[in-house]
């Protein structure tokens, strides 16, 4: 049993995890890298959607030594947020949206995280418990947008509700982000 788990290697500490994923991203662009509830995203398809996100979220403040609170239910949406926050030089304080409202509120509070990105399907929930914040961090909705049921054939937008629109291209899931 021993010898059969043999699983130690060594880990490249002196490389970010947005390295590493780059790394993987030129080695298999177009294998998959996570299926989650009858979709899936490629390597490429995953950078140019948390790329598009993580420009998004340098624009509004993310850098080193600062913190993205990630509200969304577990699944592609949220793998992207993760490696965006990751691209954009932060760090992520990944929220359980099946929490309480009052929990998230005083898990928020203790982080005082100044940027929340939600996912749309968390934005009621982000409504809910901004009037409990005591800081009052950007708070920002990434919607997912898939145009149809197939896999493929969705459009990449992404835009700030001023109206500057950022970026547009082709990818498999699409993140529209909104200010509120």
């Amino acid at each position: 049993m021993t010898q059969w788990n043999q699983t130690q290697q060594d880990f490249p500490l002196d490389k970010s995890y947005a390295q590493l994923f780059a790394e993987q991203l030129a080695i298999r662009p177009e294998q998959s890298v996570a299926v989650c509830d009858g979709q899936s995203l490629s390597y490429a398809q995953l950078d140019a959607n948390s790329e598009a996100l993580a420009i998004q979220l340098r624009k509004a403040g993310a850098r080193t030594d600062s913190i993205v609170a990630l509200m969304a239910e577990r699944g592609l949406t949220l793998l992207t947020m993760m490696l965006a926050t990751l691209k954009a030089g932060a760090a992520f304080q990944s929220v359980d949206v099946n929490h309480p409202a009052q929990r998230i509120g005083e898990l928020l509070n203790l982080s005082a995280a100044p940027i929340v990105l939600a996912s749309q399907a968390s934005q009621q929930l982000l409504d809910d418990i901004y009037p409990q914040l005591q800081a009052r961090p950007q708070c920002l909705v990434a919607q997912t947008i898939i145009s149809t049921a197939h896999i493929g054939e969705a459009g990449n937008v992404i835009s700030e509700v001023a109206g500057n629109t950022a970026a547009s291209s082709a990818t498999d899931l699409a993140l529209s982000l909104i200010h509120i």
